[in-house]
């Protein structure tokens, strides 16, 4: 987790390689009784359906998270001026999830954050951000506050030019009989992106399986 403080497989066809044999004396069907041909028969089948079990077992797909994007791509995000999301969903490892110290789901999920359409595509860029009325941190904070940036990478893969984005994401509680403030943030890349859907996460390669990510979905 970045914290710190401050080809859909087809159907493939039964591959002949793989099944088993078994090799057996040249007189073998003279010798053998109908009842042992059949047993025979059977367990040959019994090999047979195992190894087509085996093959099926690994074409279970997964999709891959998308690591890269051109400019026009980020239409998507904030609509040629901007466009609002509302913070949907926090993902966590489970054993995190009893953790006070880091926002949850249902204290988010009245947030809305507006994402605008950059000049440079390059470098960091405010993301708005409209509170609901749920708090996160009022069990242990007098006050809290949030700040968001979108961090926009310029690389260059296999000859085009792409953007690395992240989301780099704080906030900050402040207990007033202590006069403590703390800060903690994260920082999670783009990884999901469509007219209504988008996720940053960290720590997976499949869509499937995010252990960290936010989950922002279209405002209508």
């Amino acid at each position: 987790m970045a914290l710190f403080e401050f080809e859909t497989f087809k159907n493939q066809s039964i591959n002949q390689s793989k099944m088993k044999s078994i090799q057996f004396p040249n007189n073998f069907w003279a010798a053998t009784s109908p009842r042992n041909l059949s047993v025979l028969i059977l367990l040959s089948l019994s090999l047979f359906s195992c190894e087509t079990s085996d093959d099926s077992s690994q074409s279970i797909t997964q999709t891959p998270i998308k690591k890269y994007y051109k400019t026009e791509d980020l239409m998507k995000m904030h609509n040629g001026s901007e466009k609002s999301w509302r913070f949907t969903q926090i993902i966590e490892k489970e054993e995190y999830e009893d953790d006070l110290g880091f926002p949850k789901t249902n204290c988010v999920s009245d947030d809305i954050y507006t994402f605008n359409a950059s000049e440079t595509y390059n470098g960091l860029e405010p993301v708005q951000i409209t509170l609901g009325e749920t708090l996160c941190f009022d069990s242990f904070s007098d006050a809290e506050s949030y700040e968001a940036k979108i961090n926009y990478i310029p690389e260059i893969i296999n000859g085009e030019e792409v953007l690395k984005i992240t989301f780099v994401f704080t906030f900050t509680t402040f207990e007033a009989s202590q006069n403590i403030a703390t800060t903690f943030g994260t920082s999670y890349d783009l990884t999901e992106l469509t007219e209504d859907r988008m996720v940053f996460s960290t720590g997976s390669e499949f869509i499937e399986n995010y252990p960290w990510a936010y989950v922002f979905e279209k405002v209508e």
